[in-house]
C-alpha cells in the first residue's frame, strides 16, 4: 500500500514531499547500490511517516532477501567440483581428480583423456612404495605426446595417491608420462608437477605391476 497525497516525512524525507513511489521503477534503482539504497532504505524507516516507513520495511526485506539469494548462488558457483577422469586398468578401476590451478599441467592431461591418447598404453615402470608411471605410447619411458609443457609447481604435495607429471632432466619437457604415488614422496616436492589425486580404487593403484594396461581412460561427466 502507497501512502496518500499530502502525507509530509519529516527529517531528510521531507525533500520528497509528496510520496509516489513506482514500486518496481524503485526496486530496480535500488538495486543499482547496494549501500546507498540500504541507507536511504534505513532514513526512510527511521524518518518518515507511518506508510512510508512500512513501505521501506517491505523493500528492505526485498532487498536482503534479493542479496542473500545472491551470495548463495555464488557460492555454489565456488563449489564446482573438480575434474575427474576414469582409468581402467587391468587391476581394477581408478579415479582421478584433477586439480584445475595446475592450469597447463591439467589441460595438458585433460586433453589428452579426450582425445583418447591413454587408451590401451602400458604402465611402463613400477618403483615399490615409490611411484607406478605411466603414459608413454611407445612403452620405453623415453616417448610422449606431440608437445611438451612448463613445469608447474604449486602447493600441492607427493602425498600417497598423488597425481605428478612425469619428465626428463629439463624441467619444461613433460608430456604425456604420469606417475601415482604409492607412498608418501615428499622428496619430490618442488621438482615435479602435482596435478591430480587418486579419489577412489588407491587399492587397485598398489595392485599395478610394469606391463599393467590402462585399457580406457575417460573423462567423467560432472
Amino acid at each position: 500500500m502507497l501512502p496518500p497525497d499530502g502525507i509530509r516525512a519529516k527529517g531528510p524525507m521531507a525533500r520528497l514531499g509528496s510520496f509516489k513511489p513506482d514500486p518496481v521503477k524503485f526496486h530496480r534503482r535500488l538495486m543499482t547500490s547496494k549501500k546507498s539504497a540500504a541507507m536511504i532504505l534505513v532514513v526512510a524507516i527511521r524518518e518518515g511517516g507511518t506508510m512510508i516507513r512500512k513501505f521501506a520495511l517491505v523493500v528492505l526485506c526485498s532487498f536482503i532477501f534479493t542479496s542473500a539469494m545472491g551470495d548463495t548462488n555464488t557460492m555454489a558457483k565456488k563449489k564446482k567440483t573438480n575434474p575427474k577422469v576414469l582409468i581402467e586398468t587391468t587391476q581394477g578401476d581408478i579415479t582421478v581428480e584433477v586439480f584445475p590451478d595446475v592450469k597447463v599441467t591439467a589441460q595438458n592431461f585433460l586433453d589428452l583423456v579426450s582425445s583418447g591418447f591413454y587408451n590401451g598404453l602400458v604402465f611402463h615402470r613400477y618403483v615399490q612404495g615409490f611411484v607406478i608411471q605411466g603414459g608413454d605410447p611407445t612403452g620405453t619411458g623415453m616417448g610422449g605426446s606431440s608437445k611438451t609443457i612448463p613445469l608447474e609447481i604449486t602447493e600441492h604435495k607427493h602425498d600417497k595417491g598423488a597425481l605428478g607429471m612425469a619428465r626428463s632432466q629439463d624441467p619444461d619437457s613433460a608430456s604425456s608420462q604420469f606417475y601415482i604415488c604409492l607412498d608418501d614422496v615428499h622428496q619430490l616436492d618442488g621438482n615435479y608437477a602435482v596435478f591430480g589425486r587418486v579419489v577412489k580404487g588407491m587399492d587397485n593403484v598398489l595392485k599395478l605391476r610394469q606391463g599393467d594396461k590402462m585399457i580406457k581412460v575417460t573423462l567423467l561427466k560432472k
